[in-house]
């Protein structure tokens, strides 16, 4: 649908880092994009994977799992929820951004 769309994306994910002083980015399987299967397998087994953690079958090994929507071990009513985050500290007003966020680069690998 997009020829060359899928090239483009990988080198950009090679270099993307680049402006920055850091070497251009390695990808396993020699660099080449994987299949809709192999995407679909991966994002599976991540599911498979969070099911396990959540229902408390694997451990979270110190992950806060503290929630308000899974109805688990972890779960907290609303008014709860409401009380640990009145414990936190209060925001404040975000820092001016660098001058350099705004600037822009042009990498190409040839």
């Amino acid at each position: 649908i997009m020829p060359g769309f899928l090239k483009a994306t990988v080198e950009w994910f090679k270099i993307y880092k680049m402006p920055d002083g850091k070497p251009v980015n390695e990808f396993a399987f020699n660099g080449e994009p994987k299949n809709k299967e192999f995407a679909e397998n991966i994002i599976a087994g991540t599911n498979e994977s969070w099911k396990k953690l959540i229902s408390g079958e694997i451990d979270g090994e110190g992950m806060v799992m503290t929630n308000t929507t899974l109805k688990n071990g972890e779960s907290v009513d609303i008014e709860n929820a409401g009380g640990i985050i009145a414990q936190l500290p209060e925001m404040v007003d975000e820092l001016p951004l660098p001058e350099d966020v705004d600037k822009w680069h042009y990498v190409s690998l040839k």
